[in-house]
C-alpha cells in the first residue's frame, strides 16, 4: 500500500472514499466506537461492510450501529470519535467534503442471520447528499474467476489497527494497485506477507475494491477479514444484494419527491470589513432526488452565524432567488448576488451559509435546507474599513445647455456620495450642493458664463471618507454674433470668399446671402465650421450681401453685419479702345488704351520690332495709362496691352508705336547772305535729324 497526499482527496477517486466512525450502544448505557471504511455508491448511499454496521456482540443494546457518521476524502484532520455524552464535533472537522450522518442501515441476511462472510456487505443511508460533490462508483458482480483474475484492482481505505510500525492510525488514506489471487465461495482473496503495507488491516473494513473500464469505476467486493500477514478477503457483491441496493435502498434515500439540499458554500476571499459588500459568494443547489419539477423559482436567505448551524436566528444578510428547470439527480452552481456584512457586526470569526426557503419551488422537506458545519465558509469579519476618498472624479465641460455633468467611479461600499461646489479653485470656501447614491450628478443650478469647482466626498457605513481630487465645469451657452465678417470683390473667378472673426462656443458657422443689408430676408447657402467660405453658386459679377451667424446645440447668434462682395466673370476681359502711344513727350512715352469689363489690372508689352510674340512685359497697372519712363530717347518702341482678372488674360490689343522725344542734333550747312538782300541778313541751314519745333 502507499499513502494518498493529503492535496488529492480532493480529486477522483480518492473523493468518493470514506472514513466511517460507527457508534454502539452497549447494555450498560455507555458507547462504544467502531472504525471503518466505505465507498460512496450513490449521492446519499455508502457501500461498507456488513459487520461494520451490525455485529453479534450481545453485549450491546441493539445489533444494528446507533449511528454512522461518513467522512468522504477525509484528511485526517479534527476527532471524528468522541466520550459520552459527546458525540462526533463535526464543527472542527473541516476537510475535504465534510461529513454525512446515517441511522438507517441495511445488510444481508447471511450475515445479519449467521455471520457468514459470504454475506459480509451492507449499506448506509446518510441524510446529507454529499454524494453529488464527490460522486460515486458504480458496481459490478457475477464474471468467473477467470475474467475477475484478468483485472486490475484498486483498495482505497484507512488502515487503523496498530501494525508494529506505528503506520496506521486510521486518520492517513492508503490505496493499493494489483489483481485477484483467488475466488474462493463469495470470495475475492489475495496473498499478502506481514508488514504494514503488505497485509491488511483493521479500519480497511468495507473498503471496496474497484477496476476502471472507460470512464466507470467499478466496485466488486468489500474488504471483509484479514489474517494480518498472509492473506485477506473481499465479500463479492451479488445479484439479490444489488438488487436490494438498487430497488431498495438507494431509491428509499433518493425519493421521488423533490428534495433541495444547500451545499458547499464557497467564497474566494475571506476577510471582509464590516461595511463592506460581498461579492463572489456561490453554493451548490442540488436535486439529489428522482424528481423532475420542471421550471421553478427557488428562493434563498444568506446568514451570517457565529457557529456552523446556520438557521433562520442568525443575521439575515440577503434574500434572493433564482430559477432553474432541475432534472433528476442534478447539481446547480448559485452565483450570488451582492450583500453587506452590517457595521454592527463585531470583528471576530463567523460563518456564511444559507438557508432554502422551506417549499420553496415544491421542496418538501425543510430538514435539510440550511447549508450547516463544512457546508457553510469559515470568514473573519474585521473592523470598519477606513472611508477612501473616490478616484475618477470629472466634469464634462461644455458638454450641456443648461447643466453641468459629474462623473466618478462607483465604490462598491458606498452608500451615498456628497457633491461639494465653490465658484474658487479653494475647498475652504466650497459648500454642499447635494448627495447622491449613484456616480453621476447633474448640476442644474449651474449659469452661463461662469466655472465652477467640485469636489467629492464619499460615505461609507462607518463614516465619510475625505474630499476626491477637484474638477472644474462649466456649462454650454449659445455663441456670440461674428464680427469682421468680409466678402471678397472680384479678386476670385466665379467665387467669393467670405471670412470673419472666430466665436467662441461656436460648433458651426451658417453663411447667408442675400441682395440687399436686411439678415431677414437673406438666404442660407451653406455652412463651415471655420472661417472662410467660398461661395461659388452666384452670378459672376453681381455683387451680393453676406452675413455669417454662429450656431451650436444651445442655441444660434444673431446674423452678423453684412459685407458684399463679387465675383469675377468667367469670361476672359477684353481691351476697350484703341491703343495709343505717343511719340512727342521727353520724359517717355504715354499709353492710353479704353476700358475693359471684368478687368483687374492691365499687363504692358513692348518689343523694338512689330512682333507680340517676342514682347517683353514691362508692367501691371490697374489704370488704362501708364508712362513708359524706361523707354530710350529718339528710339521707335511696339507697345501692346493685355487685360486680367481673377480668370486669366485677354488677348494681346491691337498694337501701336511710340517713341521718346530726344536732344535734337545740331543743324549743319549754316549759310548767311552776303549783301544779296536789302536791309537783312538771309540765314539757312540743314534740318537736324530730329528736329525740333522751334529753332
Amino acid at each position: 500500500m502507499t499513502t494518498v497526499p493529503d492535496a488529492s482527496l480532493m480529486n477522483w477517486p480518492y473523493r468518493a472514499n470514506c472514513k466511517l466512525a460507527i457508534r454502539f450502544e452497549s447494555l450498560d448505557g455507555t458507547f462504544t466506537w467502531g472504525v471503518c471504511s466505505g465507498t460512496m455508491i450513490d449521492a446519499e448511499t455508502v457501500l461498507t461492510a456488513g459487520h461494520c454496521i451490525f455485529t453479534h456482540d450481545s453485549s450491546l443494546v441493539t445489533t444494528f450501529a446507533t449511528e454512522v457518521y461518513v467522512f468522504p476524502g477525509w484528511d485526517g484532520s479534527g476527532d471524528i470519535v468522541t466520550d459520552p455524552p459527546s458525540y462526533p464535533v463535526p464543527e472542527t472537522v473541516f476537510n475535504a467534503w465534510g461529513y454525512a450522518r446515517g441511522t438507517s442501515y441495511g445488510s444481508w441476511s447471511t450475515w445479519t442471520d449467521n455471520a457468514d462472510l459470504d454475506g459480509d456487505v451492507g449499506l448506509v443511508k446518510v441524510t446529507r447528499a454529499v454524494g453529488m460533490l464527490t460522486g460515486w462508483y458504480s458496481w459490478n458482480y457475477g464474471n468467473s474467476c477467470e475474467t475477475i483474475q484478468s483485472r486490475t484492482y484498486s483498495n482505497i481505505s484507512y488502515p487503523a489497527q496498530s501494525c508494529g510500525g506505528g503506520l496506521h492510525t486510521g486518520a492517513q488514506m492508503y490505496d493499493w494497485s494489483g489483481q485477484i489471487d483467488a475466488c474462493p465461495n463469495n470470495q475475492l482473496q489475495i496473498y499478502t506477507t506481514a508488514g504494514c503495507t503488505t497485509a491488511v488491516w483493521g479500519g480497511m473494513s468495507g473498503s471496496s475494491i474497484a477496476y476502471t473500464s472507460g470512464t466507470g469505476r467499478f466496485a466488486s467486493a468489500v474488504a471483509s477479514t484479514s489474517n494480518r500477514s498472509t492473506s485477506a478477503h473481499y465479500c463479492r457483491l451479488f445479484e439479490g444484494f444489488v438488487n436490494y441496493m438498487n430497488d431498495t435502498v438507494i431509491p428509499s434515500a433518493r425519493t421521488s419527491a423533490l428534495d433541495l439540499q444547500a451545499l458547499d458554500c464557497n467564497l474566494a476571499d475571506t476577510s471582509w470589513a464590516a461595511g463592506t459588500t460581498v461579492t463572489g459568494f456561490n453554493f451548490n443547489a442540488c436535486n439529489p432526488t428522482n424528481a423532475n419539477p420542471g421550471s421553478q423559482t427557488y428562493s434563498f436567505n444568506i446568514y451570517l452565524s457565529s457557529n456552523t448551524n446556520i438557521s433562520a436566528s442568525d443575521t439575515l444578510l440577503s434574500q434572493q432567488s433564482y430559477v432553474f428547470d432541475y432534472a433528476a439527480m442534478q447539481n446547480l452552481t448559485i452565483n450570488c448576488g451582492a450583500f453587506t456584512i452590517p457595521t454592527s457586526v463585531a470583528p471576530g470569526t463567523y460563518y456564511l451559509g444559507v438557508v432554502l426557503d422551506a417549499g420553496t419551488g415544491g421542496d418538501n422537506n425543510s430538514t435539510n435546507d440550511d447549508s450547516d458545519t463544512w457546508d457553510a465558509v469559515q470568514i473573519t469579519v474585521t473592523g470598519c474599513i477606513d472611508p477612501a476618498a473616490p478616484t475618477g472624479f470629472s466634469s464634462i465641460n461644455f458638454e450641456h445647455c443648461d447643466h453641468n455633468e459629474l462623473n466618478w467611479t462607483d465604490i462598491a461600499n458606498a452608500t451615498s456620495y456628497q457633491v461639494w461646489r465653490s465658484l474658487t479653485n479653494d475647498l475652504a470656501m466650497a459648500t454642499l450642493r447635494a448627495t447622491v447614491t449613484v456616480n453621476t450628478y447633474d448640476d442644474f443650478t449651474a449659469v452661463e458664463g461662469i466655472r465652477y469647482y467640485y469636489w467629492l466626498k464619499a460615505v461609507y457605513p462607518c463614516g465619510t471618507s475625505g474630499f476626491s481630487a477637484v474638477a472644474d465645469g462649466e456649462i454650454n451657452y449659445a455663441p456670440a454674433t461674428p464680427t469682421s465678417v468680409a466678402a471678397t470683390d472680384g479678386t476670385r473667378c466665379g467665387s467669393v470668399s467670405i471670412s470673419w472673426n472666430p466665436t467662441a462656443r461656436a460648433a458651426l458657422y451658417r453663411i447667408y446671402r442675400g441682395n440687399s443689408s436686411n439678415f431677414a430676408v437673406a438666404t442660407a447657402i451653406g455652412t463651415a465650421t471655420a472661417s472662410p467660405f467660398v461661395d461659388a453658386t452666384g452670378v459672376a459679377g453681381g455683387t451680393y450681401h453676406y452675413f455669417v451667424r454662429a450656431e451650436n446645440v444651445c442655441g444660434n447668434s444673431a446674423g452678423s453685419t453684412s459685407n458684399t462682395g463679387w465675383s469675377s466673370q468667367s469670361l476672359l476681359p477684353t481691351p476697350q479702345g484703341t491703343l495709343a502711344a505717343t511719340t512727342t513727350l521727353c520724359t517717355g512715352v504715354n499709353l492710353a488704351w479704353g476700358y475693359s469689363m471684368w478687368t483687374d489690372t492691365y499687363s504692358i508689352y513692348r518689343n523694338s520690332v512689330n512682333n507680340s510674340a517676342t514682347a517683353t512685359l514691362i508692367a501691371t497697372v490697374a489704370a488704362t495709362v501708364y508712362d513708359d519712363l524706361a523707354a530710350l530717347g529718339n528710339t521707335p518702341y511696339f507697345y501692346w496691352v493685355k487685360a486680367s482678372n481673377a480668370c486669366g488674360d485677354s488677348a494681346f490689343s491691337l498694337v501701336d508705336a511710340g517713341t521718346r522725344g530726344g536732344i535734337p542734333s545740331a543743324p549743319t550747312l549754316v549759310n548767311a547772305t552776303d549783301g544779296t538782300t536789302c536791309n537783312s541778313v538771309s540765314i539757312s541751314w540743314t534740318y537736324p535729324v530730329v528736329p525740333d519745333t522751334t529753332f
